[in-house]
């Protein structure tokens, strides 16, 4: 599993990356996707919508709650690097790997998850990046949806935008069980 989140243009002649390199630019022309993702599959699993300055780690914990318990890697950037998000994932049955910070501490402070994330990175860092970069799978996904369905929305009101962007991730989901169905044949 993967998570991360990217924006979506709302207006059509504004790039995401034009606003994100002018730190004063204003940022009323975007909305961001944040979604998990399954990386065998690439199929969406959960999402939400907020305005495009919305931060990344706070709706993680919404995101998890849909999400079974399990097994297996959950890999995410490091916008998402904390020690309750580690928890949270752990909890979820998952084995976190967040990519740490330059100055990221061993210790623990209550969380087990991060300290053996943080031991693998220091010890193995070549497993640790094998099983971190499985979350190139989620960049894909957005590939796909903003090449295949376009980026800039057409709605002009809010919620229709909202509307807009789900029913995207609705096709590609659609799109990408037809694939695996035919790929199982």
């Amino acid at each position: 599993m993967g998570a991360d989140s990217t924006g979506f243009s709302t207006k059509r002649y504004e790039t995401w990356f034009s606003l994100k390199a002018n730190k004063n630019a204003k940022r009323r022309g975007w909305i961001k996707l944040h979604v998990i993702i399954s990386t065998a599959t690439l199929i969406i699993l959960s999402t939400a919508i907020t305005k495009g300055t919305k931060h990344d780690a706070p709706l993680l914990e919404k995101l998890l709650k849909n999400i079974p318990k399990g097994c297996g890697d959950f890999s995410a950037d490091s916008a998402y690097l904390s020690r309750k998000i580690c928890n949270l994932i752990r909890m979820k049955g998952r084995i976190p790997f967040i990519n740490p910070k330059k100055n990221s501490l061993v210790k623990k402070r209550g969380s087990q998850a991060w300290r053996e994330m943080i031991e693998l990175y220091l010890k193995d860092r070549r497993e640790f990046e094998k099983r971190y970069h499985r979350r190139n799978s989620v960049e894909s996904v957005y590939s796909t949806l903003k090449r295949v369905y376009g980026n800039p929305l057409s709605s002009r009101k809010r919620r229709m935008q909202r509307r807009e962007l789900m029913l995207k991730v609705i096709a590609h989901n659609i799109r990408r069980v037809n694939l695996t169905t035919i790929a199982a044949l």
